[in-house]
């Protein structure tokens, strides 16, 4: 498809959370490395990029542009093979961490790049029956399911504290 970025075999690219939601469809399923801000607290952790102000517009709502991280997926195998692995840290260590201590309680933002495949809802393409609560997957992800997309985190690199702006 011509002005569709190419998901290169070994190392995705590096997207950022926007480029994500302009092409969800394209990347959903597909291991892919995201670039964002973390925000944490005690119910959530999710990837977000503070130049993606527009919702997401899907078939039965609006959602916020950020992405749901989580470490385990019943539905989806560990799948990471990348050349150079050995530069991703474990992301249960450093997301728990986040999650327990958030950044902004440290006075601090945390930038970070993700490794994991990407799920997304599939709000736009309804079941036979037109029923949008038919599938897990339609009601969303994460904390009171507010998420359009979820990435299962099988590494994490690049991380870098910064001042809140």
């Amino acid at each position: 498809m011509v002005g569709q970025p190419a998901i290169a075999e070994g190392r995705p690219a590096t997207l950022s959370v926007c480029e994500v939601f302009d092409n969800l469809d394209l990347y959903s399923g597909k291991l892919v490395e995201i670039r964002g801000l973390l925000s944490t607290s005690r119910e959530l952790m999710a990837l977000h990029d503070s130049d993606c102000r527009l919702p997401f517009k899907g078939r039965w709502k609006d959602w916020p542009k950020a992405i749901n991280l989580t470490t385990a997926s019943p539905t989806a195998p560990h799948t990471a093979r990348i050349a150079d692995l050995d530069s991703l840290r474990a992301p249960g260590i450093v997301l728990d961490f986040f999650q327990e201590v958030p950044p902004r309680e440290l006075g601090v933002e945390v930038t970070l790049t993700v490794v994991g495949r990407l799920e997304a809802i599939e709000d736009r393409l309804p079941s036979a029956s037109g029923d949008p609560n038919t599938s897990s997957r339609n009601l969303g992800f994460g904390n009171l399911r507010s998420f359009a997309a979820q990435l299962v985190c099988e590494g994490v690199r690049d991380i870098v504290l910064g001042q809140i702006r």
